[in-house]
């Protein structure tokens, strides 16, 4: 395939890795086979599983499902403070264009 471009190997195993994260993130109850706040002492610390892909924490809790909930905070955290930095830098531009600042 042409467009696998080996000089833009990186940029495409980079955009596949955040495509995907972000869709596990919209789409995370699909990806998740429990709730990321349910707790079961008895299984703690249990290693990686079929059913649990990371394994539990120390209090019982899928830590998969905490990654892709918690990815949803993140992505939403990013894409605010993204908004709110082109905002001041279209009105600083604006304002330092329109007086003549270098």
């Amino acid at each position: 395939m042409k467009f696998l471009n080996k000089k833009y190997y990186f940029v495409y195993v980079g955009s596949f890795i955040i495509l995907s994260m972000i869709i596990m993130a919209i789409f995370a109850p699909l990806f998740s086979s429990q709730d990321p706040n349910y707790m079961d002492l008895s299984k703690r610390f249990l290693a990686p599983t079929s059913g649990h892909i990371f394994g539990l924490d120390q209090n019982g809790s899928d830590v998969f499902s905490k990654v892709v909930y918690g990815a949803r905070v993140s992505l939403l955290v990013a894409i605010f403070v993204v908004s709110i930095s082109m905002f001041l830098g279209l009105i600083f531009g604006s304002v330092a264009g329109f007086f003549g600042g270098k």
